[in-house]
């Protein structure tokens, strides 16, 4: 362990929770790292695992210097702590199941950044490519890594790491602590308020674990309704009914809570609610003229052109009040459909639920 009296070129903040199994990986892509002076903090979120003990121990023996903060368990709070409690001018937000094979992955977009960031007035909100490890459908997670370097607004997210100045992360007020998921993206929009996206040249590799867990097709249909949700102005519905990424979000339990929100509100705020979910699917679809010419094997080069023309130029046409009212009424009418075919699963989980809380009554 280095001495931390020295400020240092690099914070890297981790947030952890019950990680136990990756964490080895990412020592090892740490300590790889060469001629640059960094803190890394990992801010557990009340692990109940091995975590906090590994931590220590690469504590210890680490060339860097590593710190290990408590906090409560929600990623935004803890990677605020992480940020406050840091020392350096520049911030590297990373997740546990990141990691890169090159020794100097980190020396060099510190340079990056430093050097493109002389050349701007603007303050920079960088980040990585991404390449995921750990899947059996290599297409499909190629088309992942695609996405992940358009540098395009809604296509940078936390696991592709998140570098800022200290500077300017004080300046955006830190991550959106009342979000129990996509505090990344919120973030994001509110630095480029006064800054801009800039993709770095170097790339991390990432886990898809949780496209393994609950399947690809599942994942991006509930990766699809978080985001227009919280695009469409509904952010209160993420904590409230939603719960947390690790959560099924279309099944069990969560769905008959949005059923029921709907519900229970008045015709003129239900009609709002699918008008803004219209809305926000508009601003998405230029994902499906470049998912379109990616899949069918175009060069990536010209999917990439495709999806910025089409924000060019396609996208000030469609994005019209009569749009997002046709595209509304297209996704209420999918929604009832989805409802009706799971109201046989939703009945027999909210007896289960039922009958699970009479008993802890009786008890």
């Amino acid at each position: 362990m280095i001495s931390c009296e020295t400020t240092p070129d690099l914070s890297i903040i981790v947030p952890v929770c019950n990680e136990q199994g990756i964490l080895p990986d990412l020592f090892s892509a740490l300590d790889r790292q060469v001629s640059l002076r960094m803190e890394i903090i990992f801010c557990d979120g009340q692990s109940t695992d091995a975590t906090c003990a590994l931590i220590r121990d690469y504590q210890q023996r680490s060339c860097h210097d590593v710190q290990l903060i408590s906090t409560v368990r929600r990623r935004a709070c803890q990677m605020n702590a992480g940020a406050r409690h840091s020392r350096g001018a520049l911030l590297l937000f990373l997740h546990a199941d990141s990691g890169w094979t090159e020794d100097d992955l980190l020396l060099g977009a510190v340079k990056e950044f430093q050097s493109h960031q002389i050349k701007t007035d603007v303050a920079l909100v960088a980040h990585f490519k991404l390449q995921f490890t750990g899947h059996d459908s290599p297409r499909f997670y190629r088309y992942l890594a695609a996405k992940s370097a358009l540098n395009l607004p809604g296509t940078v997210f936390g696991d592709q790491g998140l570098m800022v100045t200290r500077h300017a992360w004080s300046r955006a007020g830190g991550y959106d602590e009342s979000l129990p998921i996509l505090e990344d993206v919120e973030v994001v929009q509110r630095l480029m308020l006064s800054g801009q996206l800039y993709l770095l040249s170097g790339t991390l590799t990432t886990s898809s674990r949780r496209y393994q867990r609950d399947g690809v097709l599942r994942r991006q249909l509930e990766n699809a309704v978080l985001l227009i949700l919280y695009s469409a102005g509904y952010r209160s519905l993420l904590p409230e009914v939603l719960g947390s990424y690790q959560t099924e979000v279309l099944s069990g339990s969560r769905a008959p809570g949005l059923f029921r929100w709907l519900h229970q509100l008045p015709l003129s705020a239900y009609c709002r609610f699918w008008y803004g979910c219209g809305s926000a699917q508009v601003r998405y679809f230029w994902l499906i003229p470049y998912r379109l010419y990616w899949w069918v094997g175009k060069s990536p080069t010209q999917a990439e052109s495709i999806a910025k023309e089409w924000q060019r130029v396609v996208q000030p046409l469609i994005d019209t009040p009569l749009v997002h009212v046709v595209w509304a009424v297209f996704s209420w009418i999918v929604y009832y459909v989805f409802v009706l075919l799971n109201l046989p699963r939703w009945d027999m989980t909210v007896t289960n639920q039922n009958s699970i809380d009479h008993k802890r009554r009786n008890q």
